[in-house]
């Protein structure tokens, strides 16, 4: 049984000063293939839209801006409960399921979109 202390996978998980992102996919069929910068970072629209959708539920807040470059301290309600219950509807929505190590890596929202991106094979 793997034990953690949840404020400090929470805090790993998304730093209060991220570092900035750098340009990770500069390449022109990021594009083409109906993805758009946000910040310095690729990410899926669709994507995005559907994680934007799941956090605005999930925080229980319609008027919920995301972006990329999103991090728990940009979301008020954003705590530990709150943090379980959005992984939880990810892993739904998306039909995938994410280890710990993989939760611990992320940083904002667009590592987020990414994972899932990795985890559909998109």
């Amino acid at each position: 049984m793997v034990r953690f202390n949840l404020s400090e996978w929470i805090t790993r998980l998304f730093p209060p000063n991220p570092p900035a992102a750098a340009d990770c996919f500069p390449h022109r069929t990021m594009l083409a293939a109906g993805n758009q910068m946000k910040g310095s970072i690729f990410v899926s629209d669709d994507i995005l839209s559907r994680v934007q959708s799941i956090m605005a539920d999930t925080f229980d807040d319609d008027d919920l801006t995301v972006t990329a470059d999103t991090t728990a301290a940009d979301v008020e309600d954003w705590d530990s409960l709150s943090h379980i219950r959005l992984v939880v509807a990810i892993e739904r929505e998306f039909g995938i399921k994410f280890s710990n190590a993989e939760i611990e890596g992320l940083q904002n929202v667009g590592d987020l979109v990414r994972a899932i991106e990795a985890k559909q094979g998109a």
